[in-house]
């Protein structure tokens, strides 16, 4: 965590020209961009998966779940993946 400093490795504006393939991908499967970056974030920082980050406190939601239901989870509800 300590190599982390706040800024994005490529910028938002400058991801179709430095880094096409992500872009792309991004833009053609976004559930699957948004559930991978959410296991590298989760792996990068150490923490469980719980699903949509514990926003919603009910049914269990609150408490670490598969880290596979981040797959499930970006498919229904892709703002919160």
């Amino acid at each position: 965590v300590d190599q982390l400093s706040g800024e994005w490795q490529v910028g938002l504006c400058e991801a179709p020209c430095s880094a096409p393939l992500s872009f792309c991908y991004g833009c053609l499967c976004s559930c699957c961009m948004a559930a991978q970056q959410r296991q590298q974030i989760l792996d990068v920082i150490g923490e469980p998966y719980v699903c949509c980050g514990g926003m919603f406190p009910c049914c269990g939601l609150d408490s670490p779940q598969d880290s596979s239901c981040a797959w499930v989870e970006a498919c229904c509800c892709p703002g919160l993946a």
